[in-house]
């Protein structure tokens, strides 16, 4: 009786293994293993952060300036007119290019070109306008059709002022920080939201004149160069060694270029942008001409602001006068930041970015 009672529970065992699972069962042990293999397989690419070495390639700034577009003449500014529905451009003061004068002692060197936009003595600095020796920021806010946003006009001494900040001050793989951490750390007076470079593997990454990333291709390119010159390329018109040699300072890979080769709004994006379609939080960088650009910023996914279309975007553009103009990553990515202010409301109080764009009051 004993020896029987001990036996029973090993032949239990015994045919339980032998007996077929039932098939809920199988698929759901399927999935719980399928689901382990791919947070550690997402684990060190998309949360565990982790530095990368720079390739240490530098352009020069002594480099012959980069073949851009002439700026335009200046003109008389257009009055700004809001659109009559969703479906129609948003438009936005005009900001007319000044016309060009001395050449400059260097190259990236404004400060003949824009004397009359910079002041000696204290900083003039107000909630929204920042104006010194070095730079000269004006900050305006619109509200057009339930869409908030807001143009950071900037004028720069020199193109030392513009320069980039990593989150935490480093390269690497799902590294972020807060926008006014980054603020203060880089001393910036006006900082907005980068590419998010951090999150993707492909592509190619230039930061103050350093190449640290190059890679495949696929997105279109935004390069800022040392003469203050500013081009969009398509992933099949981009070649990184020759911009390189030409004197980028600043490479970003997002996009869409908004605006064509004549200034104008692109009629259609790529599919590679059609996840970014509809209204959304945008930033993006404005270019009018060497020394003169803005950033955009637009709330949006919020009972306020509900955000701009890329259609929107590309026709804002235009109507600043834009000669170029590139679009960031957007989202809760979305922040713009006057000294140690959020001068934007970003949805859901905003998120970390692995990278910014920083206008400093410096001239290195």
């Amino acid at each position: 009786m004993n020896r029987s009672s001990k036996r029973r529970p090993a032949w239990i065992v015994r045919q339980f293994r032998r007996r077929p699972k039932p098939v809920w069962l199988v698929a759901l042990l399927h999935l719980l293993a399928l689901g382990l293999a791919l947070v550690l397989f997402s684990l060190p690419h998309h949360v565990i952060p982790r530095n990368r070495a720079s390739l240490g390639i530098t352009s020069s700034r002594d480099a012959a300036p980069a073949m851009a577009a002439p700026a335009p003449e200046a003109t008389a500014a257009p009055e700004a007119a809001a659109p009559e529905d969703a479906g129609q451009a948003v438009a936005a003061q005009s900001l007319a290019a000044p016309a060009e004068t001395a050449a400059p002692a260097r190259v990236g060197d404004f400060s003949a070109k824009f004397a009359d936009k910079f002041i000696t003595g204290d900083p003039i600095y107000t909630e929204n306008s920042y104006i010194t020796q070095n730079v000269n920021i004006s900050i305006s806010e619109h509200y057009q059709n339930r869409i908030r946003f807001y143009v950071a006009d900037i004028y720069l001494r020199d193109i030392s002022c513009f320069r980039t900040g990593f989150a935490k001050g480093e390269y690497g793989k799902n590294i972020t920080e807060n926008i006014l951490k980054v603020a203060v750390r880089e001393q910036s007076v006006l900082t907005m939201n980068g590419d998010f470079y951090g999150i993707r593997e492909g592509g190619v990454c230039v930061r103050n004149g350093e190449l640290y990333y190059t890679d495949k291709v696929v997105r279109e390119i935004c390069v800022l160069y040392w003469d203050g010159s500013m081009q969009c390329f398509s992933p099949e018109d981009f070649d990184c060694e020759r911009e390189m040699a030409n004197g980028a300072y600043q490479i970003w890979n997002f996009g869409p270029a908004m605006l064509d080769e004549n200034g104008q709004p692109r009629p259609e994006f790529d599919e590679i942008y059609e996840g970014i379609y509809g209204n959304q939080p945008r930033s993006a960088l404005g270019y009018f001409e060497p020394g003169h650009y803005c950033f955009i910023v637009a709330d949006g996914r919020t009972d306020d602001s509900r955000g701009l279309t890329m259609d929107q975007l590309g026709a804002l553009a235009q109507t600043l006068g834009c000669q170029q103009c590139y679009n960031l990553d957007g989202g809760r990515t979305s922040q713009l930041a006057l000294c140690t202010e959020i001068v934007n409301n970003p949805v859901t109080g905003g998120r970390n970015c692995s990278d910014y764009l920083t206008i400093v009051d410096r001239v290195s």
